[in-house]
């Protein structure tokens, strides 16, 4: 009884965090749309000038000037790694459906927790450096940064797919002996 609870809490938190994900897409299409026509808005800004990361509602004339290829290599970079969370929150939620309905070793979710840590290995990489440069004037600033917690979240994924895999071969081998 309580495990069902446990699951049904983890679906709902997985599906809010894949909400959050959508809605940060949504702002950040509205803010490249916005931006394409008038270069002068911002609506949405991640601080890359301080390099934060932090995500900050700005307004007009607070957020410094920066070229055109820094800004859409920021955006689309955002935007892939939205991308990733999303697949890879789907990709959980996927292997709770098959938890809850007893099929766990069933169903290969060795391949789900494969998958999840192909995307966060590509997390890793495209979380590695950060962009900016205001003008064509000035000078380019770019940030290397290795968030090892990221590819440790991938091992483990990796580790969960061989045991995963494991258990459906002996689940496999147990229907064949019965």
């Amino acid at each position: 009884m309580k495990s069902n609870l446990y699951l049904r809490i983890s679906a709902g938190v997985l599906h809010f965090l894949k909400g959050m994900c959508v809605l940060a897409l949504g702002l950040m299409l509205y803010d490249g749309i916005r931006h394409t026509i008038d270069p002068e808005f911002y609506f949405v800004r991640w601080e890359w000038y301080g390099l934060s990361g932090d995500m900050d509602f700005v307004e007009k004339g607070e957020y410094p000037a920066q070229s055109t290829f820094s800004y859409y290599f920021n955006w689309v970079q955002i935007a892939i790694q939205l991308l990733l969370m999303f697949m890879i929150w789907n990709t959980l939620l996927q292997v709770l459906r098959s938890v809850s309905s007893f099929k766990t070793f069933m169903v290969d979710n060795s391949r789900h927790f494969q998958r999840i840590a192909h995307f966060l290995v590509i997390l890793f990489f495209l979380n590695m450096f950060h962009f900016f440069h205001k003008t064509p004037d000035d000078e380019l600033t770019m940030k290397w940064d290795a968030d090892l917690s990221i590819l440790f979240f991938a091992l483990g994924a990796y580790v969960l797919a061989l045991i995963f895999k494991e258990g459906k071969r002996l689940a496999d081998d147990q229907n064949l002996i019965v």
